[in-house]
């Protein structure tokens, strides 16, 4: 059933459904685009101009707006979807795809900050970004979204949801781009428990602005390009009790070689037994570096089929390591000949 509901000089919207006294769902008339209506309290126009102007494929668009009885009417585009929140709570994203929202969302929030007066939405969190059928990441509720205003020292209204609003939302100086920054590392603290986002997340949420990253750009950077870590070592940086198994015994099959040598061998020449020993640990150290990402080095190589075939990239990084441990073995041999030899 259709509502009449006559908004000022936007005649050509009708209602559809009530959600709520500030929320319908409408329909354009003329264009038949299907717009979700809220009602503000609180609002800066320049926010919703921009909006309307300009679009983003990570933003949700505005459509029309218009003040009457000092609340404004802003007509949205409905997105169809659901809030990361949501598929959170139903475990529905691999870590690949947190990755890829994590991304989508910095360049949502690019486009914010990047308006001539740099746009703050000030009340990012997993309810406010939803994913669409698509797989889109948009973000949503600009209700306390504000510009960035050169000079002053503080935010006018104190506003944000308390587990995601960085320090300056409560008085101590104004909202500027990085706190947005600040939510989206609280949102990764949330959402994933891999130690390369973390490692982002920590330097997103630092309590002086100023040890944050200072533009969303270097943040993605850092998403895209983690810094290596040595420790924990491969299988334990994601806490899945199946990786942690598989590293375990990795490792003890590792030891049995590299140690094994030393004691079945024992008769041999120490500078023989220092060979092989070297010869096995590159040998099982460039495996785990391979397929486990350990330093990143090879992340850096465009190895082919890595993203496309994994099964491919598994035969091509074992005939990579053969021809590494045919190389060292050669190596070995003519340095423990030229030792013993010399020796």
């Amino acid at each position: 059933m259709l509502y009449n509901f006559y908004m000022g000089i936007i005649e050509c919207y009708r209602v559809m459904e009530k959600f709520s006294d500030d929320h319908y769902l409408t329909r354009n008339e003329v264009t038949g685009n299907v717009c979700y209506l809220k009602i503000l309290t609180h609002y800066e126009i320049p926010v919703f101009e921009y909006l309307r102007r300009y679009s983003n494929p990570h933003v949700v668009k505005i459509c029309d707006y218009e003040v009457r009885d000092g609340r404004l009417y802003v007509y949205e585009e409905y997105v169809q979807g659901e809030t990361l929140h949501d598929l959170m709570l139903k475990n529905a994203l691999p870590e690949e795809k947190k990755k890829d929202i994590l991304l989508q969302i910095c360049d949502g929030l690019k486009f914010l900050h990047s308006a001539f007066r740099p746009i703050i939405h000030r009340d990012l969190k997993p309810e406010n970004i939803v994913i669409t059928t698509d797989g889109i990441a948009k973000i949503i509720d600009y209700d306390i979204a504000k510009v960035y205003k050169t000079g002053q020292d503080r935010d006018t209204t104190l506003l944000g949801t308390y587990d995601y609003a960085a320090p300056e939302q409560y008085g101590f100086s104004q909202s500027d781009p990085r706190t947005d920054i600040f939510a989206l590392g609280k949102i990764i603290e949330e959402i994933t428990n891999d130690p390369d986002l973390l490692k982002v997340a920590k330097k997103a949420t630092q309590i002086d602005p100023e040890n944050r990253y200072q533009k969303i750009d270097d943040m993605k950077y850092d998403i895209l390009h983690p810094k290596p870590t040595l420790w924990p070592p491969p299988g334990f940086r994601r806490k899945k009790p199946g990786h942690m198994i598989v590293s375990i015994s990795y490792w003890l099959v590792a030891s049995f070689f590299i140690f094994g040598v030393q004691i079945r061998d024992s008769d041999w020449p120490l500078i023989k037994r220092l060979f092989y020993f070297v010869e096995l640990v590159i040998f099982f150290f460039l495996h785990a570096d391979i397929f486990g990402s350990w330093t990143g080095f090879f992340d850096k190589i465009p190895f082919p089929f890595r993203k496309k075939n994994k099964t491919l990239f598994i035969i091509f990084g074992i005939i990579l390591s053969i021809l590494v441990a045919v190389l060292t073995r050669v190596v070995n041999h003519f340095a423990t000949t030229y030792w013993l030899d010399y020796l």
